[in-house]
């Protein structure tokens, strides 16, 4: 079952003073049972919420975000693109390629249409231009906007200072906004906008997103154009969109979501309905069954952002934003919807081409890895060109690939697209415990450039250099953990009783989301189940299904396990021997049943391994 035996099962570790104090505060404040208080207790003191905090963490709201200025370079930023708002000079919005990316470059060219700025998009084309300011890009917007005053990045750009040179000895103003770590020289520039530049957290900032910061970046615009003479846009509708735009990203981003980060995800999901963009709402119906209810992090991570992510990773980023801004110029309702309908209508086949390029990287990768894969590493290579000039691996799929392959291997992956010229261009994916760009900077002699954070990055390798990046990644990994192995399989505590969890504690499991990096869905442990009705589903049988009862107990309960349907008979043929399986719990609504409980599987193992 995907080695998911080899991997150590470990109890979150919790004070049980600081739980118990808890107790009685979640029963008084959200009216629990006492059953219930003391696993929410738990839950919330191992994610590091105190007594005094639970209040604010179960209510995040506008009124608990930091201040935009307490980031590093906010001010001067606002300065000097209002000014060029005034002096009237031709704005771009330089963006990425990915759902951050795309998001930031909506949110920054909807304030900046409403302020009256003369602004448009640029996004580069992730398989001709790669990452970035590159060569390729630059010479395409200046091609394209031959008057531009002043470059604005998002979610990119600290890792581009000869670029950025290059920019401003044209005469052209730059100001950078990204999160991502510099690897080492500072563009010289308007304005620096990075919460990582700051001394301490940045007021809460810190983790913020590339669209975070932009969203941090038009607020503070906001704020000062009274002052420099530019009208304020009116209505906090539009106020509400740049929310759901930033909310999105945070979440596809898989930043941690804490402080500023939790404000701007739960708004995103609150104000959802009433101020998404209306080509947003029409993607999520399409993956979506059309329902009143609010989406979750679940539908923003597993519907919209790889739908938004596949157009730049097969085609044109600009589709997704296309389909971000439809409506946003005003004008006839009736056709924008149409024009909505349209592009998520091509948005989802994007969807659809891509995986079709992930399943076929999937297995390839795989065969490279080989059956006894024992490397502290995986780095591997494909043609982007098959020898009959069919397309073959795509950089822009590489991230997924990688992540998928982290599932299966549990060490760091780096997956990558070798080019005509030999120069191979790919992502990077890690389990928790590692650090991505420290790995990649290790890397760095081989490597034509690099970026990323903790979690993930991109790469360019230098032409006939792949052999060597993949030994050098491996041993920058092996040194980050030393001991090998899987990363342990973290989970919150044992439950005797599965129907403990039922529809009123899911009320309270709501107003714990977002869920994400920082805040990880909760995750019980079960001892000694019993599985039957052991059947695959989902289209092309990809997931698995079951119904489970824990010891003397005859309570049937329903679990899924999300892309093991190839474990179906090897689960089906173990049914007469218990398992302990990890799962979080989840509402559902499918089947005769109406709404209930459904457990969905992150582990399962004999009893007593």
């Amino acid at each position: 079952m995907n080695g998911i035996y080899e991997a150590e099962w470990r109890e979150s570790a919790v004070e049980c003073g600081a739980a118990k104090a808890m107790e009685a505060k979640l029963a008084e404040l959200c009216g629990l049972s006492p059953a219930h208080a003391a696993i929410a207790a738990r839950l919330l003191a191992r994610r590091g919420v105190a007594a005094r905090e639970i209040e604010e963490f179960l209510n995040p709201s506008f009124a608990r975000l930091p201040d935009p200025f307490s980031i590093p370079g906010i001010r001067e930023a606002s300065a000097a693109i209002l000014d060029t708002v005034v002096s009237g000079g031709k704005i771009v919005v330089f963006g990425d390629y990915d759902v951050d990316g795309v998001s930031a470059t909506a949110i920054l060219v909807r304030v900046l249409q409403s302020l009256g700025a003369d602004v448009s998009p640029f996004i580069p084309l992730r398989n001709e231009e790669g990452y970035g300011m590159s060569g390729a890009a630059l010479k395409r917007l200046f091609g394209e906007h031959p008057s531009v005053s002043l470059v604005i990045t998002v979610d990119n750009g600290i890792t581009a200072a000869e670029e950025i040179a290059g920019i401003r000895a044209r005469g052209v103003k730059v100001v950078v906004t990204d999160h991502h770590m510099s690897n080492g020289e500072l563009p010289d520039c308007e304005a620096l906008v990075n919460p990582h530049l700051a001394a301490d957290s940045a007021g809460g900032s810190a983790d913020l997103c590339g669209a975070g910061v932009a969203f941090m970046l038009a607020y503070a615009m906001l704020k000062d154009a009274p002052a420099r003479g530019v009208e304020k846009m009116s209505g906090g509708k539009q106020s509400g969109t740049l929310a759901v735009l930033a909310g999105l990203a945070t979440v596809a981003d898989a930043v941690p979501l804490s402080r500023a980060n939790r404000v701007l995800s739960a708004e995103s999901f609150s104000r959802f309905r009433a101020h998404a963009p209306i080509g947003l709402s029409e993607l999520l119906d399409r993956g979506l069954r059309k329902t009143a209810d609010n989406p979750t992090a679940r539908d923003f991570g597993y519907i919209l952002a790889p739908r938004l992510n596949a157009c730049g990773r097969v085609a044109d980023a600009m589709l997704a934003y296309r389909l971000l801004m439809c409506g946003a110029g005003g004008g006839d309702a009736a056709a924008a919807r149409e024009e909505a309908r349209m592009l998520a209508f091509e948005v989802d086949g994007c969807n659809s081409m891509r995986r079709g390029i992930e399943n076929a990287m999937c297995d390839e990768a795989r065969a490279q890895a080989g059956a006894d894969f024992a490397a502290p590493a995986f780095a591997a290579e494909g043609a982007a060109r098959r020898a009959d000039g069919s397309p073959g691996w795509s950089a822009g799929v590489a991230g997924i690939v990688a992540a998928r392959l982290v599932e299966d291997l549990g060490v760091p992956c780096a997956i990558a697209a070798r080019g005509e010229n030999g120069e191979c261009n790919g992502s990077v994916r890690a389990p928790n415990g590692y650090n991505i760009h420290e790995a990649l900077g290790r890397c760095a002699p081989v490597l034509m450039r690099f970026g990323g954070h903790a979690a993930a990055g991109g790469f360019t390798v230098k032409p006939g250099a792949f052999g060597e990046f993949r030994a050098m990644f491996a041993e920058a990994c092996a040194s980050q953990n030393p001991e090998g192995g899987r990363p342990p399989a973290d989970f919150d505590m044992w439950l005797d009783r599965p129907s403990v969890l039922d529809c009123a504690w899911m009320d309270f499991q709501r107003r714990m989301e977002p869920f994400g990096e920082g805040n990880p869905e909760p995750v019980f442990g079960f001892r000694g189940v019993r599985v039957e009705k052991v059947r695959i589903c989902g289209k092309d049988g990809v997931h698995l299904s079951f119904m489970f009862k824990m010891p003397y107990s005859t309570e049937r309960h329903a679990a899924v396990w999300w892309r093991h349907g190839a474990d179906a008979e090897e689960v089906r043929q173990a049914g007469l021997y218990p398992f302990d399986m990890l799962a979080s719990p989840a509402l559902s609504d499918y089947g005769d049943s109406g709404r209930h409980v459904e457990w969905r599987v992150a582990a399962l193992r004999p009893s007593g391994f």
